[in-house]
């Protein structure tokens, strides 16, 4: 118990921090054109101020855990200092991220997580700068950017055990937000925030569903809310900022696109020509910042300058570290059949592994695997919900939608549907437009009966926190790989050593592997695996060298001089 009050006690003072940074981050930069009412607004600007400073820490200051939990906490002073600003929301703050807590105690992490996710933050957490890491694995190119915020959570006493805080973090961020905005604000709006602020609390109560896809599709949530449904387009900076953090969380948030189009309304471009004639300060230029992590991520880790396409891609002759890009073509096409469901079809379809993704012959079979079972539940979900608020909290006159603006969503689900169309990657399009579409067949009001309101609200978090209970008990019971082993904290999993010889040193790189003393759960049984299987899901290449030199450590492949 002692444990999990330090874990509860950490988490808030991490979000105490978070808002901290984002205050200082607007001080500095004065990324909104007004005042900010809702404090949970700092707080998503802190994740964004952080994400791009622990890049930064991470190449000028390397990975250090003392220096790691000074970082983390440094905001803490700040919003200690603003305290009157934020007065009147503190209570808030600690109410709903209190309420919430018990979903961050997890045994079983999102399935990607030892796949890659854990093992490239593990990477970025030790005293060295690595180049060339899509060497040694091409799924490391597809780590998100987030994982340098997550690498800081390599701290005295917990080491790598808190790494999802700030996962959820973004999940407190956005129940708060979306609370608060219904608590004061007495227009339409509050609609739309009630239906999503119910449903993310209905849907996401397992951590462990998360990912990197949700959070990115959480964040622009709060873009489409807090600027595109207000028509705050005069706050230019603010969209471009976010936006640009959307990105770099996950790069199929460029799904955002088409949202974005209002902003190329000739008022706005004169609005924007103005702006950047009278007002544009070196400090503006903290936008651009987001583009270039991004770039230069994507051309550390892989030789290009944006992985996946081509003509952006140095040869090795040109970059030594360069990946062979006929292995990211693969990677690419890979992602693409996995989402459209071709690793799903159990022998159901004729098409080769070629013809699949051709003349949409995929269609049929993404219906049958994963709109079924994915996609029409999450509709189900935003239909019965919406019925039950129509009759009890919702009422008043039918509000007009804007058509453009659910053009503009269904839009950005056309460029999902033909990309990589899996639920977690546009889960946010989805979710919009299933709100618009129901609420104008079901003749939705426009007003809101808030005590009713708060009544769903606290039912909503009493499932949630039920929910997560049982969870927690069947990770206690089970007896296969994910029972708790350290609670209230994830199991970190062991590594074994690979020996790789380089021109001037010995390195020694670890892989990740079953501890052998846990047995398998039947699900993975079923498959096929044995029970003492290497757990080497990162497939590490046996050609990879090494090279050190200062404090960089290059990784190549063996035909590489």
């Amino acid at each position: 118990m002692v444990n999990l009050f330090i874990y509860y006690i950490f988490f808030l003072l991490i979000i105490f921090s978070f808002i901290g940074y984002g205050i200082i981050f607007e001080k500095y930069f004065n990324i909104f054109e007004e005042p900010v009412k809702n404090v949970f607004i700092y707080l998503f600007l802190g994740i964004g101020f952080l994400i791009i400073l622990s890049f930064l820490y991470n190449f000028l200051l390397l990975n250090n855990k003392l220096l790691n939990l000074f970082f983390l906490l440094f905001g803490i002073y700040p919003f200690l200092k603003e305290t009157k600003k934020i007065k009147k929301n503190t209570n808030v703050i600690i109410i709903i991220s209190s309420i919430l807590f018990i979903g961050l105690i997890i045994s079983k992490p999102h399935e990607d997580f030892y796949a890659y996710h854990y093992q490239y933050i593990s990477e970025l957490s030790e005293n060295i700068i690595k180049v060339g890491l899509t060497n040694l694995d091409q799924k490391y190119a597809y780590s998100s950017i987030f994982s340098y915020l997550q690498s800081l959570f390599n701290l005295p006493y917990f080491n790598l055990k808190t790494v999802h805080i700030p996962i959820y973090v973004l999940f407190i961020s956005t129940v708060g937000y979306l609370f608060l905005e219904i608590l004061n604000n007495k227009s339409t709006k509050r609609n739309i925030c009630v239906f999503i602020l119910l449903f993310i609390i209905l849907k996401y109560k397992r951590l462990s569903e998360f990912g990197y896809d949700h959070i990115a599709n959480f964040l622009i949530l709060f873009i489409f809310l807090e600027f595109l449904y207000k028509k705050k387009y005069f706050q230019n900076k603010a969209i471009i900022f976010f936006s640009s953090i959307a990105v770099l969380i996950k790069v199929t948030s460029m799904f955002i696109i088409p949202l974005l189009i209002p902003l190329l309304r000739k008022k706005n471009l004169i609005n924007i020509k103005k702006y950047i004639s009278k007002n544009l300060n070196i400090r503006d230029y903290v936008l651009l910042i987001p583009i270039l992590i991004f770039i230069l991520n994507s051309f550390l880790s892989t030789g290009c300058l944006f992985y996946g396409f081509k003509k952006s891609c140095f040869n090795k002759n040109q970059i030594f570290w360069s990946s062979d890009y006929s292995k990211i073509e693969y990677e690419k096409n890979l992602a693409e059949k996995w989402a459209k469901g071709y690793f799903h079809t159990k022998g159901k379809i004729n098409y080769s592994e070629k013809n699949f993704s051709e003349n949409k012959n995929w269609i049929p079979n993404w219906i049958d695997i994963h709109f079924k079972s994915r996609i029409l539940k999450y509709l189900s979900i935003s239909l019965i919900l919406l019925i039950f608020l129509k009759w009890i909290v919702f009422y008043g006159k039918p509000k007009k939608e804007n058509t453009i603006e659910v053009l503009l969503i269904f839009f950005s689900i056309i460029l999902w549907f033909f990309s990589i169309p899996q639920l977690r990657f546009g889960s946010s399009f989805i979710l919009l437009f299933s709100f618009y579409i129901f609420s104008y067949l079901l003749n939705i009001g426009n007003k809101i009966r808030f005590r009713k309101f708060l009544i769903f609200f606290i039912v909503a978090v009493l499932y949630f926190n039920l929910s997560n209970a049982v969870r927690i008990k069947k990770e206690f019971d089970r007896n296969d790989y994910y029972k708790f082993q350290d609670f209230p904290f994830i199991s970190i999993p062991n590594f074994t050593f690979k020996k790789f010889i380089s021109e001037n040193n010995v390195v020694y790189h670890k892989y990740m592997v079953d501890n052998g003393d846990r047995v398998r759960s039947k699900k993975f049984e079923k498959n096929s695996y044995s029970e003492n299987k290497i757990f080497n899901l990162v497939r590490l290449n046996s050609n990879a060298r090494f090279y050190k030199k200062y404090s960089i450590l290059y990784i190549i492949n063996d035909d590489t001089k």
